[in-house]
Protein backbone atom coordinates (compact mmCIF):
# COMPACT_ATOMS: atom_id res chain seq x y z
CA UNK A 1 0.00 0.00 0.00
CA UNK A 2 3.24 2.58 0.88
CA UNK A 3 4.51 2.12 -2.24
CA UNK A 4 0.70 2.28 -4.25
CA UNK A 5 0.93 5.99 -2.54
CA UNK A 6 4.24 6.93 -3.06
CA UNK A 7 4.63 6.19 -6.59
CA UNK A 8 1.18 6.14 -8.27
CA UNK A 9 1.48 10.18 -9.06
CA UNK A 10 4.70 9.18 -10.79
CA UNK A 11 3.58 6.44 -12.71
CA UNK A 12 0.36 8.13 -14.27
CA UNK A 13 1.99 11.76 -14.48
CA UNK A 14 5.04 9.95 -16.68
CA UNK A 15 2.25 9.53 -19.41
CA UNK A 16 0.49 12.18 -19.24
CA UNK A 17 2.78 15.79 -18.40
CA UNK A 18 5.39 16.66 -21.31
CA UNK A 19 9.43 15.58 -20.65
CA UNK A 20 10.06 18.87 -19.01
CA UNK A 21 7.57 19.34 -16.72
CA UNK A 22 7.82 15.65 -15.68
CA UNK A 23 11.40 16.99 -14.83
CA UNK A 24 9.98 19.67 -12.67
CA UNK A 25 7.91 16.94 -10.80
CA UNK A 26 10.35 14.72 -10.56
CA UNK A 27 12.32 17.80 -8.73
CA UNK A 28 8.87 18.09 -6.57
CA UNK A 29 9.00 14.04 -5.69
CA UNK A 30 12.70 14.67 -5.10
CA UNK A 31 11.93 17.08 -2.19
CA UNK A 32 9.36 15.71 -0.76
CA UNK A 33 10.64 12.61 -0.10
CA UNK A 34 13.47 14.16 1.33
CA UNK A 35 11.02 15.26 4.56
CA UNK A 36 9.60 11.80 4.74
CA UNK A 37 13.02 10.24 4.64
CA UNK A 38 13.61 12.44 7.80
CA UNK A 39 11.79 10.23 9.80
CA UNK A 40 13.26 7.47 9.17
CA UNK A 41 16.30 7.06 11.21
CA UNK A 42 14.09 7.82 14.30
CA UNK A 43 11.76 4.81 13.53
CA UNK A 44 14.09 2.49 12.75
CA UNK A 45 15.49 3.33 16.20
CA UNK A 46 12.48 3.24 18.46
CA UNK A 47 10.32 1.04 16.78
CA UNK A 48 12.07 -2.14 18.53
CA UNK A 49 12.41 0.24 21.91
CA UNK A 50 8.61 0.36 21.00
CA UNK A 51 8.11 -3.37 20.36
CA UNK A 52 9.91 -4.68 23.31
CA UNK A 53 8.10 -2.23 25.90
CA UNK A 54 4.68 -3.33 24.90
CA UNK A 55 5.66 -7.27 24.67
CA UNK A 56 6.43 -7.02 28.05
CA UNK A 57 3.28 -5.24 29.09
CA UNK A 58 4.80 -1.72 29.81
CA UNK A 59 1.78 0.25 28.09
CA UNK A 60 2.59 3.34 30.17
CA UNK A 61 6.10 3.68 29.28
CA UNK A 62 5.31 2.43 25.86
CA UNK A 63 2.75 5.33 24.92
CA UNK A 64 4.72 7.92 27.06
CA UNK A 65 7.44 7.08 24.68
CA UNK A 66 5.63 6.88 21.70
CA UNK A 67 4.08 10.50 22.48
CA UNK A 68 7.11 12.00 23.00
CA UNK A 69 8.67 10.47 19.62
CA UNK A 70 5.68 11.43 17.84
CA UNK A 71 5.60 14.97 19.71
CA UNK A 72 9.41 15.44 18.12
CA UNK A 73 8.41 14.17 14.82
CA UNK A 74 5.61 17.06 14.38
CA UNK A 75 7.13 19.68 16.45
CA UNK A 76 10.28 19.53 13.77
CA UNK A 77 8.80 18.04 10.65
CA UNK A 78 5.56 20.47 10.09
CA UNK A 79 7.61 23.67 10.44
CA UNK A 80 9.95 22.58 8.00
CA UNK A 81 7.28 21.39 6.13
CA UNK A 82 5.17 24.86 5.93
CA UNK A 83 8.62 26.77 5.28
CA UNK A 84 9.41 24.43 2.20
CA UNK A 85 5.13 24.93 1.60
CA UNK A 86 5.87 28.88 1.96
CA UNK A 87 9.01 29.30 -0.16
CA UNK A 88 8.84 26.70 -2.51
CA UNK A 89 9.35 29.14 -5.56
CA UNK A 90 12.17 30.75 -4.32
CA UNK A 91 14.03 27.95 -2.51
CA UNK A 92 13.87 25.78 -6.40
CA UNK A 93 14.88 28.74 -8.27
CA UNK A 94 17.91 29.14 -5.55
CA UNK A 95 18.57 25.21 -6.06
CA UNK A 96 17.70 25.53 -10.36
CA UNK A 97 19.13 28.61 -11.09
CA UNK A 98 15.86 27.91 -13.82
CA UNK A 99 12.71 30.57 -13.21
CA UNK A 100 10.59 28.30 -15.14
CA UNK A 101 11.32 25.05 -13.10
CA UNK A 102 10.89 27.67 -10.19
CA UNK A 103 7.54 29.35 -11.65
CA UNK A 104 6.00 25.44 -13.12
CA UNK A 105 7.23 23.23 -9.56
CA UNK A 106 6.69 26.37 -6.74
CA UNK A 107 2.50 25.63 -5.96
CA UNK A 108 3.07 22.01 -6.59
CA UNK A 109 5.49 21.42 -4.14
CA UNK A 110 4.02 23.49 -1.40
CA UNK A 111 1.35 21.10 -1.59
CA UNK A 112 3.54 18.06 -1.98
CA UNK A 113 5.78 19.24 1.30
CA UNK A 114 2.60 19.48 3.32
CA UNK A 115 1.30 15.95 2.20
CA UNK A 116 4.27 14.49 2.18
CA UNK A 117 4.87 15.76 6.56
CA UNK A 118 1.83 14.40 6.81
CA UNK A 119 2.35 11.13 5.32
CA UNK A 120 5.89 10.96 7.39
CA UNK A 121 4.11 11.45 10.75
CA UNK A 122 1.61 8.89 10.12
CA UNK A 123 4.50 6.56 9.26
CA UNK A 124 5.38 6.66 12.49
CA UNK A 125 2.52 5.03 14.32
CA UNK A 126 3.04 1.72 15.92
Amino acid sequence: MWIVLTQLDKVLLSRLLPLDQYGYFSLVALIAAGIMMLTNPLVQTLLPRLTVLMAEGRRDEMHALFLAANRLVCTCLFPLAALIALQAEPLIFAWTGDQAAASWSGPVLGWYALGSAIMAASAFQF
